[in-house]
């Protein structure tokens, strides 16, 4: 385990990165069937056009900012593989 981490010490703060971005997205995800029981429980049952159009809007911007899943391969892949597996 102590070789492991002396060939991750130079990717700490992206594997930080990688772990707060996979967190949140995971927290997205979890959030959307709490909004969608909100338009049905609270929007169409009480016939609120306003709050089915704002909860949908939010539930469509949770899912673009939520989309860290690119974000997290794009860092899997900035930096360059070959140093790791170098001895150091």
């Amino acid at each position: 385990m102590l070789k492991l981490l002396i060939y991750l010490k130079p990717y700490i703060l992206l594997i930080l990165l990688m772990l707060g971005l996979t967190y949140a997205q995971v927290m997205a995800s979890l959030s959307l069937p709490d909004y969608m029981a909100k338009i049905v429980n609270e929007g169409i049952v009480n016939q609120d056009q306003a709050l089915i159009w704002s909860t949908g809007v939010t539930m469509i911007l949770i899912t673009l900012g939520g989309g860290s899943s690119f974000c997290n391969i794009r860092i899997s892949c900035y930096k360059d593989w070959n140093r790791v597996l170098k001895k150091p």
